[in-house]
């Protein structure tokens, strides 16, 4: 069994500092340097595919995990006048809707599961600190 070799990637968009998961059984790739686009891989067709939701601004430099199979949350970011945000995405059943801010605004952070509850928000462009999230509660602790 073997796998073809993927479409190429939309050559307009530059993938630097993008955020991709697989979701729901599906690879999706948002953003980069200078993108708010996002693409899924159909591998019936073997090709990338425009999807109809993509990011509500650019988010270089954004950090992403998966809260389960079908949730992505996607942090953070600077937009192309290195305004950093502190807001969030939550990808879920094919639509964005807004998620929790973070603590702070940020990019070039990551994100580190815990346990099914707890996530680590660390770092970011001069941050020596990290937070907690309770996926539950939403709540912040340091």
């Amino acid at each position: 069994n073997t796998c073809p070799k993927p479409g190429n990637y939309p050559s307009s968009v530059n993938l630097e500092q993008h955020v991709a998961a697989l979701v729901s059984g599906e690879i999706i790739v948002c953003g980069g340097h200078d993108s708010m686009s996002c693409y899924w891989y159909d591998k019936t067709q073997n090709d990338w595919v425009a999807n109809e939701e993509n990011l509500d601004h650019i988010r270089r430099g954004a950090a992403a995990i998966l809260i389960d199979e079908d949730t992505w949350w996607i942090t953070g970011g600077e937009d192309n006048l290195k305004t950093e945000t502190s807001s969030s995405l939550i990808y879920k059943d094919d639509a964005f809707s807004a998620g929790p801010n973070l603590p702070y605004s940020t990019h070039g952070h990551c994100l580190v599961r815990v346990n099914s509850t707890h996530i680590f928000l660390v770092g970011g462009t001069d941050v020596k600190y990290s937070y907690m999230i309770n996926w539950e509660t939403k709540e912040w602790t340091r």
